[in-house]
């Protein structure tokens, strides 16, 4: 019997690897992407952890700066800013992982204020506001309060504010900072990342 010696594979077999190619390579790179993001949640989480906890930690240091006055230089003076945050030889702004750019100020009286800019209306945008207001609530004891400012023409409440879980404001009205929940956050992302401009501030007492 005359054996007979088959080569290579049919067009069908070669186009259904090619499928099975295609699937598994979408899989990773949305494996991928959102690996990405929770690299890039966790590094804001740090990023925004270590500003703060430098303020604290030269509480007395930042009371004694001028009204009005922009602190970034202090800060780096202090190296209490991530390298990666800080971007040529821009004097005025720091920026996130997500490339938000940050201010921080000092304002009347002794507080100091740090403001978060999205101009964009972008679903990384939205998943690091929520982000941002889940770290900066750890933070309630010390904060004077925080909120949006969303600048919209529809906008009919473009301010909204939180208060510092001792701060009179906090007891009178309710609005405390220890309250906040997830549909509360969502409420205030949805309408800061939805209008024309929006900036997440919180202001920080530092005085004794």
């Amino acid at each position: 019997m005359r054996k007979v010696c088959e080569f290579g594979r049919s067009m069908v077999e070669m186009l259904g690897v090619l499928a099975i190619i295609g699937v598994l390579s979408v899989g990773g790179i949305a494996g991928y992407s959102k690996a990405m993001e929770k690299y890039k949640l966790n590094k804001q989480t740090e990023q925004i952890t270590t500003i703060l906890s430098g303020l604290i930690e030269h509480k007395s240091f930042f009371s004694s700066t001028i009204a009005g006055e922009n602190l970034f230089p202090y800060y780096k003076t202090l190296n209490i800013i991530p390298t990666e945050m800080i971007k040529g030889t821009n004097e005025f702004y720091i920026y996130d992982v997500f490339n938000i750019p940050i201010s921080i100020s000092r304002q009347v009286d002794t507080f100091v204020q740090f403001v978060f800019s999205f101009s964009d209306k972008d679903s990384k945008n939205y998943e690091s506001c929520i982000n941002i207001f889940n770290v900066v609530k750890g933070f309630g004891d010390e904060i004077y309060a925080l909120g949006i400012n969303a600048n919209s023409i529809d906008n009919e409440n473009p301010q909204q504010w939180y208060y510092g879980n001792f701060h009179a404001h906090c007891v009178n009205s309710g609005q405390c900072i220890r309250t906040l929940n997830l549909a509360n956050i969502q409420e205030m992302c949805d309408k800061c990342i939805n209008s024309n401009h929006c900036s997440i501030a919180y202001l920080f007492s530092c005085s004794a």
